[in-house]
């Protein structure tokens, strides 16, 4: 959707790639200094810089797209660490998203309408940015399969927020979640039994290098399956 496109967006590919950004770890740049568009930025840590790849390149179709590396810390550390990630050119159709749906009051939000355009695709990109799958460590050893669950980190929503996608997932794809909170900040989980309802829904969109976050075997963690792309793309990179 280049600039000076039509402003009317109806349900398009685009739109539904920025959705699907933008509930995961993308975010709309504020109009600040003069800035007369938005810009879409997308960045994790580079250990998942196959990943970004992947979403660089789908994101590439319809914008145009820079990568770029750069040196962060931990919010919860003085650890730093190589963040990688790409960013679009200002266009007004991200301005149109920032203004009126994700940020019209400057916090990033959450209601019935952005709820209501997410598809399969954009909660399994939701689910790899700030989904995991849990379990007990002497399960693993055991190698039994029960006792596992599924959490999403939506700390930076509300609780009311957190509720609404709950009753959203109940109506709209009879997927129970519950609600918990870590360090005081709201996450969503589910047992195994709405969980494997879950990862059929999003599992014909995950990643190969996020197929660890649904190995309901466990075959994959112990391994490091993203240390020798990582290091293919990035032969600099000690990791």
């Amino acid at each position: 959707m280049r600039e000076g496109a039509e402003t009317k967006w109806s349900f398009t590919i685009e739109k539904e790639l920025a959705y699907s950004l933008l509930m995961g770890d993308g975010y709309l740049s504020p109009l600040t200094q003069g800035a007369k568009n938005s810009r879409l930025i997308f960045a994790q840590s580079i250990n998942h810089a196959s990943y970004v790849n992947w979403l660089y390149e789908l994101t590439s179709c319809f914008w145009k797209v820079k990568k770029f590396k750069r040196i962060v810390g931990c919010g919860f550390n003085d650890k730093k660490f190589i963040q990688y990630g790409f960013r679009t050119l200002t266009y007004p159709f991200f301005t149109h998203l920032r203004k009126n749906i994700f940020y019209p009051e400057g916090r990033k939000r959450l209601n019935q309408r952005i709820l209501s355009q997410l598809t399969p695709f954009a909660l399994a990109i939701w689910y790899m940015d700030d989904g995991s799958l849990r379990f007990q460590e002497s399960n693993r050893k055991e190698g039994k399969k029960g006792d596992r669950k599924l959490v999403l980190y939506t700390g930076g929503y509300s609780v009311k927020e957190n509720k609404l996608i709950i009753d959203w997932f109940q109506k709209k794809h009879k997927i129970q979640w519950n609600l918990s909170f870590i360090r005081k900040q709201p996450l969503l989980y589910c047992g195994m039994k709405e969980g494997l309802k879950f990862i059929e829904l999003i599992k014909p969109y995950i990643h190969p290098s996020m197929k660890y976050k649904i190995d309901l075997k466990y075959q994959m963690l112990n391994k490091s399956p993203l240390k020798a792309e990582v290091l293919r793309i990035f032969p600099e990179y000690k990791i």
